[in-house]
């Protein structure tokens, strides 16, 4: 009885993490512009802001990939990385920083919030563009 009571509090605590699971809260998340142009090789910043009447100092921001086959979890280390990871809590800032930005990383990142004993909300995402640039050879040959 034990086990099945402990598996329960698990469940419970992960639900609100479940994909396509949104708790109604008390905060916006908003991300803005709802597209960044980048060239390959160069940083991007995609922004999440949250407001929220409440002063709570426990809480976890997430990043999502969408993509034809749904969302996926974008691992914050490497070249991704929240831009305030100690301070984001106190600002109401998750911003998103990718570095030495790939063609592969094109796509809609969304934003999650979660604020314990407040709820969960996400925003309404970002579209990353990454371009290529040309250099001065091949822009002349196209010109000619």
């Amino acid at each position: 009885m034990r086990l099945e009571l402990g598996c329960l509090v698990l469940w419970v605590q992960l639900l609100p993490w479940s994909p396509g699971s949104f708790t109604d809260a008390n905060f916006t998340v908003v991300q803005s512009p709802a597209e960044v142009g980048v060239i390959r090789g160069d940083n991007a910043t995609l922004n999440c802001t949250f407001s929220r009447g409440l002063s709570l100092d426990k809480g976890a921001v997430s990043w999502f990939r969408g993509g034809p086959g749904g969302e996926a979890a974008v691992p914050l280390r490497a070249r991704f990385a929240l831009a305030y990871p100690d301070t984001f809590l106190r600002r109401g800032e998750g911003t998103l920083a990718i570095t030495n930005v790939s063609l592969e990383d094109a796509g809609k990142y969304v934003c999650r919030v979660l604020l314990w004993g407040t709820g969960e909300t996400r925003g309404n995402g970002t579209q990353l563009r990454v371009y290529v640039e040309m250099d001065a050879a091949v822009n002349k040959a196209l010109i000619r």
